[in-house]
């Protein structure tokens, strides 16, 4: 009888590539100063909320980095950006008298923050990192949110994703809720990161054939669980040929093969399906090769899966794999190019 295994948050493949997106870079947290924090009296062109408490960046920026201390979650590499930056005209007051005129300010519209967690006990893998992701709006589009991830995406376009997040509405009380969110993130993410890295472990010590791979592959191409039904072909690419494919030519704790040689295991058959969803790297027209590191189309992808639909089918895929633990749907001899798969 298959076991039921309740599937963790999805991790996805390695050397994990982080995309702010557009916008102004701030090195400083004390520049989000400069940004004014729209309110009704304003009277401006624009209709923000009706309320008078939109958090302000500098306020939110800082109680994500304080949040993280009080929990000792250690970060470093933070960085900052605001994007749909634009001038406003605001009513010209002196000593609470309003006066003829107008003066400009700047809004920032979008903020996003990322940093990277050092704690080791909060690292899924030793070759995974780990970020910490939030955004704040002023413009209604986005809620105030909160994410931790090993495959992270923040940009203009509202894509927002981690592993496990939460989100707030700029509401009356939405920096009160957001208090309450994040702290049940990170007690989440500390309940859940033993159990998500000794999945990974498992994955990577399980080693299975070239064949056995494409066989689990074309097998589920039909079944819409784990990728798209017309990526498939992708799938088999990666399979074959993953983008970081040196990261597989050496062994990991199971010196099953001499050094150099490629390593088929669990690990690489899931990241050959997030890689798909991760979409296609945009091509040079000129050298018909992705961009070279460096470019401003470097890391630059199309087709990508939505994010919502991206969990969803890594979850499965790693719920499927798992059983191979419980032998219900996998079954393992000695050698591993004897490998058989129960489909």
């Amino acid at each position: 009888m298959e076991a039921t295994i309740a599937s963790p948050p999805p991790v996805s493949a390695p050397r994990p590539v982080s995309v702010m997106g557009a916008g102004e870079e701030i090195t400083d947290i004390e520049e989000l100063k400069q940004f004014h924090t729209p309110r009704p009296r304003d009277k401006g062109d624009h209709n923000y909320h009706e309320h008078n408490n939109l958090t302000d960046h500098y306020t939110f920026a800082k109680a994500v980095i304080d949040g993280c201390r009080v929990n000792s979650i250690n970060i470093d590499a933070i960085s900052f950006k605001v994007d749909k930056v634009q001038d406003v005209k605001l009513p010209l007051v002196v000593n609470g008298v309003r006066l003829m005129g107008h003066r400009i300010t700047k809004v920032a519209n979008r903020f996003f923050l990322i940093a990277r967690i050092n704690n080791p006990e909060l690292q899924v893998a030793d070759d995974v990192e780990t970020f910490i992701v939030a955004r704040n709006s002023h413009d209604k589009r986005v809620p105030m949110e909160l994410a931790i991830g090993n495959r992270v995406i923040i940009c203009s376009n509202l894509m927002f994703g981690g592993d496990i997040h939460v989100k707030s509405k700029n509401t009356r009380f939405g920096f009160t809720h957001f208090h309450t969110r994040m702290q049940e993130l990170f007690t989440e993410y500390n309940e859940s990161v033993g159990q998500v890295r000794a999945d990974i472990q498992f994955f990577k010590d399980t080693t299975i054939s070239e064949a056995i791979g494409h066989q689990f592959i074309g097998h589920n191409s039909g079944s819409g669980e784990y990728v798209q039904p017309g990526r498939t072909h992708r799938v088999h690419e990666m399979w074959m040929r993953p983008e970081h494919r040196e990261y597989y030519q050496t062994n990991t704790s199971v010196q099953l093969y001499d050094k150099g040689t490629e390593l088929w295991t669990l690990w690489r058959l899931l990241n050959a399906y997030t890689y798909v969803h991760r979409g296609d790297l945009a091509i040079d027209k000129e050298t018909n090769e992705p961009y070279l590191e460096g470019h401003k189309k470097f890391e630059t992808r199309t087709n990508q899966t939505a994010l919502k639909l991206k969990k969803e089918y890594t979850s499965k895929l790693w719920g499927k794999l798992k059983s191979a633990r419980n032998y219900a749907d996998w079954y393992f001899t000695s050698d591993p190019k004897d490998i058989k798969i129960s489909l």
